[in-house]
């Protein structure tokens, strides 16, 4: 437990540090592939092979960003999905499932870190109010729970595996969850970028490109947030007495 705490404290004290190092790192990487990427975008997307090598530090980046409640997820997949296309949604998906796992084992291991973490991460009124449904439904609910929050379009992802660990819920429900769900938002958003990549190769065609995306992706996140707030107000149901 001591040592779960330590991590969890350390992640939250550095975390910007953290996250500057691994950019500095993807800009490094960034810049020895640069005749990739400008070869990438004169060339067009469609016709482009994915540098592994520059994947592998896209993934690192994905990764490491959401060990911590930080909204940088929608910006990181616009520009990636604009230089990669829309399967690097995918890829988040998968940085999302190996990362809250990992979260997952420590917040269970002290559940009072999760917490706190959560508690600085949170306005006050949600503290006391959404925060304690999301807790009572993640500790009968677990998947349905991670479903919930992985279509959140404003949560962090690293807010789903500190609630479902902090109340001791099962990694399996937190794995099933994620991958119901956790591809829907990072898929979406890495369409927009892709249309928008598209759009800069025909400035002219700027409108006509990202506008059907965008439309798409603004009616599924309105038929996601809906989804969501249906299930953190919908009634628990009662607990049967335990038999004597």
């Amino acid at each position: 437990m001591a040592r779960a705490h330590h991590w969890l404290t350390w992640f939250e004290r550095n975390k910007v540090w953290i996250l500057w190092g691994t950019l500095i790192f993807v800009a490094l990487t960034g810049f020895v592939r640069r005749d990739w990427i400008a070869g990438h975008l004169l060339g067009g997307w469609a016709e482009a092979t994915p540098d592994p090598v520059l994947l592998l530090a896209v993934f690192v980046w994905f990764f490491v960003s959401q060990l911590v409640i930080l909204p940088s997820g929608t910006l990181s997949i616009l520009m990636t999905g604009a230089l990669f296309g829309w399967w690097v949604g995918l890829l988040y998906e998968v940085a999302m499932f190996l990362s809250g796992q990992l979260l997952h084992l420590l917040a269970r291991q002290d559940r009072g870190a999760a917490r706190q973490a959560l508690a600085r991460a949170l306005p006050e009124k949600l503290r006391h109010g959404v925060l304690w449904r999301l807790m009572e439904r993640a500790e009968r609910r677990g998947i349905a729970t991670t479903v919930m929050l992985r279509l959140l379009p404003i949560a962090p992802s690293a807010i789903c595996p500190l609630i479902v660990g902090s109340i001791g819920g099962a990694s399996g429900r937190l794995a099933v969850g994620t991958l119901l769900s956790g591809w829907a938002r990072p898929v979406s958003i890495a369409l927009v970028g892709q249309a928008a990549g598209h759009a800069l190769l025909a400035p002219e065609r700027l409108m006509s490109e990202v506008a059907q995306p965008v439309l798409w992706v603004a009616l599924v996140s309105l038929g996601l947030s809906s989804l969501a707030a249906y299930l953190i107000v919908r009634p628990l149901p009662q607990r049967e007495p335990p038999s004597r």
